[in-house]
């Protein structure tokens, strides 16, 4: 007989691999989280989002249509809001850990899954433009607006630190500080990628991802991605290119007065981390860099002295007395 976690497993991996298959028994409304729906506690457990049950609540948000899953604990007495952004291929679980620090330090989180990521709605791992990450991330906002205490802070992994960016550009800007944590503005091979995409997109629509992931330290941490259902496999050439696409949309950007902190590592093969700081730090002004040279790319998630070393970072720059606004 197989077992029940083996089947819903199966089923999580399909729903990945399909666009707009978002699970019946996750709930649409805000509430505490429900323990009674054995799929969604043993989603919970894997994604070892299984915790804070009575102050942690679900739901989703709409953008174009598309279904949003989204995430909040909000202890009582919080002193403000971390909101969260994953980066390609991801989703909210890959926060867990982060998240558990969040609380221990009296902050409420918000995470979400982005459009084709993870469980919510979408084009798998694909996007009509950029601009629709943004969009979501403007969705959660509302859907949050009367239950995240303020001030509100915003952390960017990857492409998470592209879609604050862009969202930076935009009107009514509500966070008091930003975390870029090795944010894409340019993806790793920028230049030969700009060549090869009119070619390669004649023989196929898409590229299969490297599983021998290399893009931590912390072999644990890699077996967890390895092994997770809702992990992204490939990548569609129309993605590569709506980043390309936005990125040329850069060059008369003006981002949002904030606190701004940078971390990047020195070992990152996933983004192009030496244009990225050089523009940054030169059209962020007080943008705060903390270059870690023996990180890689899931820099907050690296193992030994360099990940304590990047996580007291996040956690310093976070919890330190926040100003009203």
């Amino acid at each position: 007989m197989i077992r029940r976690s083996t089947v819903l497993l199966a089923a999580l991996a399909t729903m990945a691999a399909v666009a707009s298959a978002f699970p019946a028994w996750y709930p649409t409304d805000f509430v505490v989280q429900r323990t009674e729906s054995p799929e969604l506690s043993r989603y919970l457990a894997t994604e070892r989002l299984d915790f804070a049950e009575p102050i942690h609540m679900m739901g989703t948000a709409q953008v174009d249509g598309i279904r949003l899953a989204v995430h909040g604990w909000v202890p009582a007495g919080a002193k403000g809001t971390v909101f969260l952004v994953h980066g390609y291929y991801s989703q909210s679980g890959i926060w867990s850990e982060h998240i558990r620090r969040l609380l221990a330090d009296s902050l409420a989180v918000v995470a979400f899954d982005l459009p084709g990521h993870g469980l919510s709605d979408g084009q798998r791992l694909d996007i009509d433009s950029f601009g629709q990450y943004t969009k979501a991330l403007r969705a959660i906002e509302d859907s949050m607006a009367m239950r995240a205490p303020k001030p509100w802070m915003l952390v960017g992994h990857s492409m998470g630190g592209g879609v604050a960016l862009d969202r930076s550009r935009q009107s009514r800007f509500p966070y008091a500080r930003v975390v870029l944590l090795a944010p894409m503005l340019r993806y790793d091979g920028w230049t030969w990628t700009g060549f090869a995409l009119p070619v390669v997109g004649i023989f196929k629509d898409r590229m299969e991802r490297n599983r021998k992931l290399s893009s931590s330290s912390d072999t644990a941490f890699l077996n967890r991605l390895s092994n997770d259902p809702l992990e992204g496999w490939f990548t569609p050439l129309h993605w590569l290119r709506q980043v390309r696409a936005w990125n040329a949309t850069l060059t008369d950007a003006e981002f949002a007065p904030s606190d701004w902190l940078l971390v990047q590592g020195g070992l990152d093969k996933t983004v192009d981390w030496k244009w990225n700081m050089d523009w940054l730090q030169t059209e962020i002004p007080g943008l705060k860099t903390e270059f870690l040279p023996l990180a890689r790319h899931h820099v907050h998630n690296e193992g030994g002295a360099t990940g304590i070393t990047a996580r007291k970072i996040l956690d310093d720059f976070l919890t330190r007395p926040l100003p009203n606004r």
